[in-house]
């Protein structure tokens, strides 16, 4: 068994230092797609580079390692030029665009490049580290800061990629689930916006047992309800019962992110319905259906 897993090791190794290779070289075509978006090969580079330079990956059920990467941690690795795109000012106060970084490292998601790791894909021994550290969250909450929060990364071998998905995305500035979904499918868009945090400890489920009854006795009852329209109904009815306010973008991005299948209930755009399930709003509207 040892010498199984150190032949597995040395061959993940080989798929990264051949990625590091394709990646400087740039005699690939494919390759020279990551050109099409700047910032794209300088970030491809640094998630290689860290899986192979830290000594305590994770290793998931599938044999392949991954490597525990916050936006911090990403941003610092970069060289000064390759930071320039992401570095802004604020009313003044320079500070690290986020919502960019965050953008770019979606391309590669999309792309092949890596893959964000969920929760449940964890060693054990790696989710008791995160309950037990309450790593990511503050006071049972998930954090709002991207910038502090930290995922989990399984870097890919770049010949099996899909680089040839950037060139549609070239004039993208804001990736949304729709959009990708539209583009690429259902697994592509679930991978994309999969967060690793979110996957262990979403909101719904951690702020009040009644509350999150409540919410499936909604859907259950309307059986099709639009994700807006229950976000807007959580944000008020919740306040006004625990008087802790949430707003009604932070109900929408936990009513979208959560995996409601263990009670039958999906998310769909609304123009994947039938006629007689179809809500009066846009074709493109999320809305959650019980089964």
């Amino acid at each position: 068994m040892k010498l199984e897993n150190d032949e597995l090791e040395m061959n993940s190794k080989q798929i990264f230092q051949n990625n590091l290779r394709l990646l400087r070289q740039q005699k690939i075509s494919y390759v020279d797609t990551l050109n099409v978006i700047a910032g794209l090969r300088a970030l491809s580079i640094i998630f290689n580079q860290s899986v192979l330079e830290n000594g305590d990956n994770s290793m998931l059920a599938n044999g392949h390692y991954c490597v525990e990467l916050s936006l911090k941690d990403i941003y610092e690795q970069m060289s000064k030029r390759a930071q320039k795109k992401y570095h802004q000012y604020q009313k003044g106060i320079a500070s690290v665009n986020t919502r960019l970084l965050r953008h770019d490292i979606r391309m590669l998601i999309i792309s092949g490049v890596i893959r964000k790791v969920s929760f449940k894909e964890l060693p054990s021994y790696e989710q008791v580290d995160i309950i037990n550290e309450g790593k990511g969250f503050k006071e049972g909450w998930a954090t709002n800061n991207p910038y502090t929060n930290t995922s989990y990364y399984e870097i890919l071998d770049l010949r099996q990629s899909h680089l040839e998905r950037l060139t549609k995305l070239k004039y993208q500035k804001d990736l949304s689930y729709p959009i990708v979904q539209q583009l690429f499918g259902d697994k592509v868009a679930n991978d994309c916006f999969n967060t690793t945090v979110r996957n262990y400890k979403n909101g719904l489920n951690t702020s009040n047992k009644d509350s999150f009854k409540y919410i499936i006795e909604t859907i259950q009852k309307n059986r099709v309800i639009s994700v807006k329209e229950l976000s807007e109904y959580c944000s008020h009815k919740f306040s006004l019962m625990n008087g802790v306010y949430k707003s009604q973008i932070w109900w929408y991005r936990q009513l979208r992110g959560f995996d409601f299948s263990q009670y039958n209930i999906t998310i769909r755009h609304n123009s994947e319905l039938s006629q007689e399930d179809k809500l009066s709003i846009h074709g493109r509207s999320l809305v959650l259906i019980a089964l």
